[in-house]
C-alpha cells in the first residue's frame, strides 16, 4: 500500500481531496500521530507499520482519513469510542459508519493476522443432482 508517513498522507489527501489550504500538513501530521496511538491503544499492540502487515497500514488509513473528516468539519462526531477517546453522537451515523467500519474491519485483521476477502463456504445441508 504505502512505504511511510508521507506517502500515507498523500493517500489520504487524495481520498479526501483535502490540500493544505483545507488541512495544513502540520495538522494532517498531527492526526497522523494521534491516529497511530489510538490504534495502537485500540488494539494493545505495538504493530509497526510499513512493514508488510498491510491490515494495520489499511487501518491506519482509514483511521486517519476518519479523523481527518472529523477535524475539517465534513463530519459530525460519531458516538463511538477508540482507546480512550469517546466521542458524542453524530448527525450523519451512515456516513460516519463507513469510515469507522472499514477502520474497525482492517484493525481486527491486523490483530488477528487474518487477511480481508471472502472466506470459504460450505454447506453440507444441500444435495444438487445435474442431469445433463
Amino acid at each position: 500500500m504505502v512505504a511511510d508517513d508521507t506517502e500515507m498522507k498523500e493517500l489520504v489527501r487524495s481520498l479526501t481531496d483535502y490540500d493544505s489550504s483545507i488541512l495544513t500538513d502540520s495538522e494532517l501530521e498531527s492526526l497522523l500521530v494521534l491516529s497511530k496511538d489510538e490504534f495502537w491503544a485500540d488494539t494493545d499492540t505495538s504493530a509497526r507499520f510499513y512493514t508488510g502487515n498491510k491490515q494495520a497500514d489499511q487501518a491506519l488509513f482509514w483511521l486517519l482519513c476518519l479523523f481527518s473528516k472529523i477535524k475539517v468539519g465534513e463530519l459530525d462526531a460519531p458516538a463511538f469510542e477508540i482507546a480512550e477517546i469517546q466521542v458524542d453522537e453524530a448527525s450523519n451515523p451512515e456516513e460516519i459508519s463507513r469510515w469507522l467500519k472499514n477502520y474497525r474491519k482492517y484493525r481486527d485483521n491486523a490483530v488477528t493476522g487474518s487477511k480481508a476477502g471472502i472466506g470459504q463456504i460450505s454447506r453440507s445441508d444441500r444435495t444438487y443432482q445435474f442431469d445433463n
